[in-house]
């Protein structure tokens, strides 16, 4: 890949809301992990963890959001090929944790880009409910994680919308010199 190619891979990226019915294959999703997981990670600690819900399991995250099983959210949710929980474990340091916190979100926009690389949509969710007691109970994420992404997965359906215009880094930029 040439940096032009990386580039315009960064700059086209969009979110997806409009995906195709078929999920797609676990193994493509392991195989974009594996790259995934080569971010920056001080320490090494690997806080990281992953569930992909497709075809029938989709119910169980959709329930485990909105448990009266109802609303235009919850049929949203149903309506997804596949979601992906990306789970950070919460280390007793604070340092440790906010380290860790961050590599997981370079790890879930990494696994972004891989998957716009391979043609794959993706939608970056962090609703409320992810952490809520209920939620993390009903599908056994355990006391010390959290779910720092859920990630709509799908081939992409119809037509995206083009990016909006970002504030030029040289807006926000400083050099410091002594």
């Amino acid at each position: 890949m040439t940096k032009v190619d990386l580039e315009q891979l960064i700059k086209t990226r969009r979110s997806v809301s409009a995906f195709s019915t078929t999920p797609v294959p676990s193994t493509e999703i392991e195989e974009l992990l594996e790259t995934a997981v080569w971010v920056p990670n001080h320490r090494l600690t690997q806080p990281w963890r992953f569930e992909y819900y497709t075809n029938d399991a989709i119910a169980k995250v959709a329930a485990a959001a909105f448990p009266d099983k109802s609303g235009k959210k919850y049929e949203k949710l149903m309506s997804l090929p596949g979601i992906l929980l990306v789970i950070n474990t919460t280390h007793e340091d604070a340092g440790v944790a906010l380290e860790d916190t961050e590599a997981t979100a370079a790890l879930t926009q990494t696994f972004a880009l891989l998957a716009w690389a391979n043609n794959i949509g993706t939608a970056w969710k962090t609703p409320g409910y992810i952490n809520s007691d209920s939620f993390k109970t009903t599908l056994n994420i355990a006391s010390n994680e959290r779910v720092m992404a859920l990630v709509h997965v799908g081939t992409p359906e119809g037509e995206l919308k083009p990016g909006r215009e970002r504030k030029p880094a040289a807006d926000v930029f400083t050099v410091i010199t002594k």
